[in-house]
């Protein structure tokens, strides 16, 4: 079996993951079906919907990924919300850690700034770093991001018209042999949505969230 991932290094992942950016200057459109290419880096499609509005992704690891796309029903959130507790329902993820200022006194971290705080303790870690949550410990992780943020195209415009959302349960406590479970989402505030499930095994899933990141932005429009 392999380790899970340290508190720090899931830290770290996650903090790298936030900062991909995609590329291309094409304004975003209102999809009614993806483009899902036959190759996005390490990932291979595996199958297509008849309409256009799901595919599949695998690679030699064993990763799985699920694009689709997904109509807004009163919010990002809102939608967002059932696929989220889906995905809890088949992880058992940490506890959140009670920080007493016992327990590794001698290990432990603290930093506040504006926009920024980190407490760390032996194996455990609560990370906040803007809308970047990461709760760290017992050998797992749960990140958590969800912002609005400009459609492509909108740079300078002053109004955020897009959304981007994150729930990742990596470590421990994780079926079949998986060491990330959770999605990926963007697109327009007002819909459709462009999700991706992703079920890992690689130990290192910094090459897959990038591939999957770039699907989930060109196919958002963010």
């Amino acid at each position: 079996m392999k380790p899970p991932p340290s508190a720090l290094a899931v830290a770290l992942w996650a903090a790298i993951a936030a900062s991909l950016s995609a590329c291309g200057p094409s304004p975003a459109l209102r999809r009614t079906a993806l483009d899902c290419p036959q190759k996005q880096g390490a990932l291979t499609r595996a199958s297509v919907s008849t309409d256009g509005r799901a595919c599949a992704y695998t690679d030699d690891e064993g990763d799985e990924v699920s694009l689709r796309l997904i109509p807004v029903t009163g919010s990002p959130a809102a939608t967002l919300a059932p696929i989220e507790r889906r995905l809890q329902a088949m992880a058992s993820p940490p506890k959140p850690v009670e920080w007493d200022g016992g327990d590794h006194a001698d290990e432990r971290a603290d930093i506040h700034l504006p926009g920024v705080s980190i407490q760390a303790a032996g194996d455990r870690a609560n990370v906040r770093v803007g809308s970047l949550h990461v709760d760290a410990g017992g050998g797992g992780a749960v990140i958590r991001e969800a912002r609005d943020t400009r459609l492509r195209g909108e740079q300078l415009s002053p109004e955020r018209r897009g959304y981007r959302a994150a729930f990742i349960v990596a470590g421990s406590g994780l079926p079949d042999g998986l060491t990330t479970l959770g999605y990926i989402a963007g697109g327009p505030k007002t819909g459709p949505l462009t999700v991706a499930v992703l079920k890992m095994k690689t130990r290192d899933g910094g090459v897959v969230h990038r591939d999957v990141t770039r699907l989930v932005r060109s196919n958002g429009g963010i």
